[in-house]
């Protein structure tokens, strides 16, 4: 999870406010890396959805 967490860091420093950062596209590349469960992804995705 620190691994998801580092790149989605690394990518809110490389992209711009007005273009934000792609979620999907970061969690997608993790799950790829092994940094991220693939079981995870509906349960973010859940919780982005539905905020508590």
């Amino acid at each position: 999870m620190n691994d998801f967490l580092y790149k989605l860091k690394e990518h809110q420093k490389k992209s711009k406010p007005e273009d934000g950062v792609n979620l999907q596209e970061v969690m997608k590349e993790s799950v790829a890396e092994g940094n991220l469960p693939e079981m995870l992804l509906a349960a973010i995705e859940d919780v982005i959805k539905k905020p508590a």
